[in-house]
């Protein structure tokens, strides 16, 4: 139970993360949204499903995210700290 909160909590830090990096590169760069595409990646908590952002040019990739890179190792670590620090899934 305490496994799937924390996979919950990585999945919605990550969609956050990965919708502010898009806004943050369409700022500095232009361009335009357009939509997202599904992408899994392995942690320590298991398999989260992700919604990768884009742009309509096709220039933008996320900078938390190596490219073609289906695991990250060291995330677990980090949701397990914001878990720890009491950081809730809302």
């Amino acid at each position: 139970m305490l496994r799937e909160a924390v996979r919950q909590t990585v999945t919605e830090v990550l969609q956050i993360l990965l919708d502010a990096d898009r806004e943050a590169f369409l700022r500095q760069h232009g361009g335009r949204k357009n939509g997202y595409y599904p992408r899994k990646l392995e942690t320590a908590f298991g398999q989260v499903k992700l919604s990768i952002p884009r742009d309509r040019e096709g220039r933008y990739y996320p900078s938390l995210l190596q490219p073609y890179a289906r695991r990250q190792v060291d995330l677990g670590e980090v949701a397990v700290a914001l878990y720890a620090a009491g950081v809730s899934q809302r």
